[in-house]
């Protein structure tokens, strides 16, 4: 097994196809027990999280930036996401599903690991994330043991994301609804994966953990919202 080789088409539609099928899957199933399942990287949480730890932090010269991730957090709160989460379909998502927990065999899915963050939520959160980490370009290969690595900036490549809503949305396609709140998901996960970050390194780098590079994918996020819905209603098979 080799890890994902970002630039293969391959791959990126193998990743893409696997990820259609395990929605599909599971979407029937049921998990035991009736508590609800809390979604990772709720914005509400992470809004408050940031809010704390920017109150705690000294000041330094990435707090304009973090500052500015906490308004785009908070601006965010105010979307309707605990609504679709009420709403859209929904499957057992892998909520975890970046090159870090796929592996391949040539140019097919030879394994998919690390299922802690199983649970039931709408699948468009496990297929943002997945367009996040396999669809958009980064300057280095994801280090899955590089906390850094894993949280690196990245550029939009909308052939590449076109070419994995095309390659999923041949196992289920996505409803309008779903198109719409895309990318807003893409959004709180982008928030959710810098924020958490910061936990995982010393006090003194958490502000720039949160900040390096982190601010012009968020930005772009919040341009391209019809963008987005756009490009996953026009690559849907049914």
């Amino acid at each position: 097994l080799t890890p994902y080789q970002p630039g293969s088409r391959q791959q990126l539609a193998a990743a893409a196809r696997a990820l259609g099928r395990f929605h599909r899957t599971t979407a029937p199933l049921t998990l035991p027990g009736c508590k609800p399942w809390a979604r990772e990287h709720r914005i509400e949480a992470m809004r408050d999280t940031l809010a704390e730890a920017l109150a705690d932090l000294p000041d330094s010269p990435e707090r304009p930036d973090a500052l500015a991730m906490l308004a785009a957090a908070e601006e965010l709160s105010r979307a309707p996401l605990g609504s679709w989460v009420e709403s859209l379909p929904s499957a057992i998502i892998h909520g975890d599903y970046t090159p870090a927990n796929v592996l391949f065999r040539g140019d097919s899915v030879g394994g998919i690991f690390d299922f802690d963050w199983v649970s039931r939520q709408p699948r468009v959160i496990d297929l943002g994330e997945a367009l996040i980490f396999f669809a958009f370009t980064r300057r280095d290969p994801i280090d899955p043991d590089d906390i850094w690595s894993l949280v690196q900036g990245w550029a939009p490549d909308l052939d590449a994301a076109r070419a994995f809503l095309a390659a999923y949305q041949a196992e289920w396609p996505l409803t309008r609804e779903e198109a719409r709140a895309l990318p807003y998901f893409m959004r709180e996960t982008w928030l959710g994966v810098r924020i958490r970050a910061m936990r995982k390194v010393p006090t003194e780098e958490r502000l720039r953990i949160l900040t390096q590079d982190g601010l012009p994918p968020l930005r772009w996020l919040e341009r391209s919202v019809e963008l987005l819905a756009g490009l996953a209603l026009t690559t849907a098979t049914g």
